[in-house]
């Protein structure tokens, strides 16, 4: 990616940068990137949602998230064109606020976490550049951004799979299950996907 190149205009080439410098540079580079390519991950989640078996007879989902209704959309470039011309570009990029959010966190605490600790582990314990040493920083980091991020992942899929919620329905929503509990849902099984 263009982490290390950001990275490498703030800090100056050659020169090694400070944790500030780092989160700066993930920050960037995750945010772009995912402002970028929202629209993709819109059609994605409302795909995702709209997943089930198919009654060939009445074209209704008989199973899913939306079961009882029709899929939205047939398939994926037409997808974007109907969100398109029904909902406009901003269709296209709801949810955008946290999906950048998201990504410019996740970025920024993974790809700096993993610089410093490979960096403060190498120091500390007289470490040469290793596979070990690489997949060890490389985990924990997958865990501390997964960590971070969690309730961007929440709010972010809440938000792009239908057309009705806000602020206020994500507050609720947090209130009536609990925060820790409405915006961790699958901590776990987020954390095993940053494993590999």
């Amino acid at each position: 990616g263009l982490y290390s190149s950001v990275r490498n205009s703030l800090t100056g080439e050659g020169n090694e940068a400070n944790l500030s410098q780092q989160l700066m540079a993930g920050a960037i580079t995750g945010g772009v990137g995912s402002a970028l390519f929202c629209p993709i991950d819109v059609i994605r989640v409302r795909q995702q949602a709209d997943s089930g078996t198919l009654c060939n007879r009445s074209g209704l989902l008989t199973t899913g998230l939306r079961k009882g209704g029709r899929p939205r959309h047939q398939d994926t470039l037409r997808a974007f064109s109907e969100i398109f011309s029904t909902e406009g570009a901003a269709g296209l990029y709801r949810g955008a606020h946290f999906t950048v959010a998201r990504a410019s966190l996740l970025s920024a605490s993974q790809l700096a976490s993993y610089d410093s600790l490979k960096r403060m582990t190498s120091r500390l314990l007289g470490l040469e550049e290793s596979t070990t040493l690489h997949l060890a920083c490389a985990l924990t980091s997958g865990i501390f951004a997964q960590t971070v991020i969690m309730p961007f992942d929440t709010a972010r899929s809440y938000t792009m799979s239908t057309n009705k919620v806000s602020f206020t329905t994500l507050k609720t929503q947090a209130k009536t299950e609990g925060f820790i509990r409405f915006l961790y849902r699958g901590y776990f099984a987020a954390c095993a996907r940053q494993g590999p």
